[in-house]
């Protein structure tokens, strides 16, 4: 993949803002990606430098192209919901899986049928 999603595109719902994960969100992504996940085979957070190591991998992501992994949050709370990723892209990018994580509060509030 060469091709860069940069700039990053940020999105707005009705709700939610759609935005670049920083490492600001370090203690919300650990807080999320510590939980055992029964659906999901990824890697547990165990602290908070797996989490800016998440981070840092996946905005270099977007800088090569190779995914795009949003945060979501409220537009009048800061506090990171969850995320969404769309990543596994085809070459010629016809094809791309999406997936998403929430943090639990944040689960069953229709977010992500916005």
């Amino acid at each position: 993949m060469t091709n860069s999603f940069l700039p990053f595109p940020e999105l707005e719902t009705t709700r939610c803002l759609l935005r670049q994960l920083d490492q600001a969100d370090a203690q919300d992504v650990f807080d999320i990606r510590k939980r055992v996940n029964e659906f999901v085979d990824y890697k547990r957070a165990t602290s908070i430098a797996d989490a800016q190591a998440f981070i840092e991998k996946i905005r270099h992501f977007a800088a090569t192209g190779e995914g795009l992994t949003w945060a979501i949050n409220f537009k009048d709370d800061p506090k990171l919901a969850g995320t969404i990723v769309y990543w596994n892209i085809s070459e010629d990018r016809s094809v791309a899986e999406i997936g998403y994580e929430l943090a639990t509060a944040y689960q069953g509030k229709g977010i992500m049928q916005e």
